[in-house]
Formats: structure tokens, C-alpha cells, sequence
């Protein structure tokens, strides 16, 4: 049955297109062009069609900013990137400071990683063991299975 909401019609804004909400009928409670609207639909096209397709990106210098807006990873949002001062976000070899520095940031932990690896299995292990040839392979292959790489 059709739920009474405080939203009876929509007009979109800056134009004359309204919507409205459907009362009755296979169509009940679904928002849909007004009666006016539709008999108004050609005169609407004709204010339109020279129009572009797409409007340009209403941000000035996107060009500039295009680096650091794309974080391309999940880890971090585009507020958080937004909120970063300005410097973080000046262009090094067309990418975002903020991208070398985390990079910068994750090479040094992957080398601490490994290091910290290497001397917790070197105490306990004689040269010539099996272990000792695990853990020289285990060295060796932590920075393919890098943990801090995603």
C-alpha cells in the first residue's frame, strides 16, 4: 500500500521539469514525470539540444590536481587526500608528494621488516644447517611477500 511521505512532487533544480510521486496504479509510490512535464518535453528538448553533451569539471586547475585527487587504492579517501595541505599535494614527476612520501615511508619499513626477520632467526640457527639455508631463503624471498604491500 502507498506509504503518505512528505515528498508529494520534485522539481529539479533550475528548471521547470517537476516529478511526482504516483498515488495509485502499477506505478504507486514511484516518482514520475508530471503530465505538464511530459507536454512540455519537445519545447524543454529545444532549450537543451545546443547544449554539450557533458559539461566541463568544475574545478579549477583539475589539471594540477588530477595527481593527488586519484589515490588509486582503497587505503586512503579522497577527504582525507583533500584535507592534506597544499605542499603535500605539489607535483613530483607527475605524482602527489604525498605519494613518494608514503612510498618513501613503506620501503623504510620493508627494509626494517626484513632486518628485524634476519637477526630474530640468526640467533639460534648454525652455519651450516638446514635452517640456516631456510633462513637465508626466508630473507631472501620477504621482500617478494612483502607484508605492507597490498
Amino acid at each position: 500500500m502507498y506509504k503518505k511521505d512528505k515528498y508529494e512532487r520534485w522539481t529539479i533544480p533550475h528548471t521547470e521539469i517537476m516529478l511526482v510521486r504516483i498515488k495509485d496504479g502499477p506505478s504507486l509510490g514511484q516518482f514520475l514525470f508530471s503530465s505538464s512535464t511530459v507536454i512540455r518535453a519537445r519545447e524543454f528538448y529545444e532549450k537543451t539540444r545546443t547544449l554539450p553533451y557533458r559539461r566541463d569539471i568544475p574545478l579549477e586547475n583539475y589539471a594540477e590536481m588530477r595527481h593527488y585527487l586519484s589515490a588509486n587504492a582503497w587505503m586512503i579517501s579522497s577527504q582525507t587526500i583533500e584535507s592534506f595541505p597544499l605542499w603535500l599535494k605539489y607535483d613530483v614527476y607527475q605524482q602527489a608528494l604525498w605519494k613518494w612520501i608514503a612510498l618513501f615511508i613503506i620501503i623504510i619499513m620493508t627494509i626494517a621488516v626484513i632486518l628485524i626477520i634476519n637477526i630474530q632467526t640468526k640467533q639460534a640457527i648454525s652455519t651450516h644447517s638446514i635452517a640456516a639455508k631456510i633462513h637465508h631463503l626466508a630473507t631472501s624471498n620477504i621482500v617478494i611477500i612483502n607484508p605492507f604491500s597490498a
